[in-house]
């Protein structure tokens, strides 16, 4: 299944590639004609080349727009083949493509020590352990690395948690034949996974959540001065319309100044709200992309109820999924 998906990735990629090679090119030509064409109409004083020039220029930000979906495309293609090749290396139990395929395309060294921890998961050793390293729990040819998929820091943590044993006197019997018919079903979904990994690490889901959701359960707000200040940056911009009109010839220096002014505000704004910029950085995407996931999962048709909680919830509470769409609408 996976040498054949290999093919038909390979084969994908060829296509999305030659239709970027050729939107790039028709990218260019637009480009250079929108210009041309203004550039033209100013020379020439045609106001008819400036409308044409416009037009042209409305079809190179169509064409971005297109090209832009054809790179999102590819990207997540690269990184399922990633996932399927990764798959490939589990079944041979070769731990070293394993590695070769964590660091694959990285060039900074932090980068690369950080996917290798990653795969390794030297951080969840614990050395007085009753078997943690007789079984080789993590490092370079363990069972974590052989058979850890997740790609956040909270699924990492839960994996290594069920490999130590953690807590396992809270798990009955009945709970032990639940969660197997439960992998049962996700096994017979080889897609399913596939896509939910690849979509997951083109989101990159390695930053841990913890200084979000610490920020979020403070009920910190934003600064009301700093809110403030953002209204008055906007109301600078209206000056400038009116400059137009009543005193044209200091129209140049308003731009500027409002330019000037806006910055400053910008790094008040950002001193501020600093702990309310750190928690949120990185985070949108992260949530865009846990959307994703579940849609995903909610798609996926399961029919075990355990699956089924995993994107609705229970009776008493909102799914995951709810929750996620109030917190990107936020």
């Amino acid at each position: 299944f996976y040498e054949d998906k290999e093919q038909t990735i390979i084969a994908d990629l060829a296509r999305y590639g030659r239709q970027s090679g050729i939107l790039s090119f028709l990218r260019l030509i637009t480009f250079l004609g929108a210009a041309g064409l203004i550039i033209g109409g100013y020379a020439a004083n045609l106001p008819v080349l400036y409308f044409a020039g416009g037009a042209v220029f409305i079809l190179f930000v169509v064409l971005c727009i297109v090209h832009g979906g054809i790179i999102e495309k590819v990207n997540y293609l690269n990184e399922l083949s990633k996932v399927n090749a990764s798959y490939i290396a589990r079944i041979k139990g070769d731990f070293n493509e394993l590695r070769n395929i964590a660091v694959k395309g990285l060039k900074r060294a932090e980068d690369i020590g950080s996917a290798k921890n990653r795969l390794y998961g030297k951080d969840f050793e614990v050395a007085d352990h009753d078997y943690c390293a007789d079984l080789d729990l993590f490092g370079k040819k363990s069972l974590f690395s052989l058979f850890n998929v997740s790609e956040t820091s909270f699924g990492r943590k839960r994996f290594a948690d069920s490999l130590l044993n953690n807590h396992i006197s809270d798990i009955t019997a009945g709970e032990l034949k639940a969660r197997q018919k439960a992998v049962e079903e996700l096994c017979s979904k080889p897609e399913m996974l596939l896509d939910y990994q690849a979509t997951a690490r083109v989101g990159k889901m390695t930053k841990d959540p913890k200084v979000l959701l610490d920020f979020a359960s403070e009920g910190t707000k934003t600064k009301a001065a700093a809110n403030v200040l953002i209204v008055i940056g906007f109301a600078l911009w209206l000056s400038v319309p009116v400059a137009l009109i009543a005193f044209p010839e200091y129209a140049a220096a308003m731009v500027i100044s409002c330019l000037i002014l806006n910055f400053i505000i910008w790094l008040i704004g950002r001193a501020f709200n600093e702990s309310y910029i750190k928690a949120c950085e990185g985070m949108p995407n992260q949530v865009k992309t846990m959307l994703r996931l579940y849609s995903i999962l909610e798609n996926a048709g399961f029919e075990n109820e355990l699956n089924k909680s995993l994107v609705k919830g229970d009776d008493k509470s909102k799914g995951a999924y709810d929750l996620l769409k109030e917190l990107n609408s936020v």
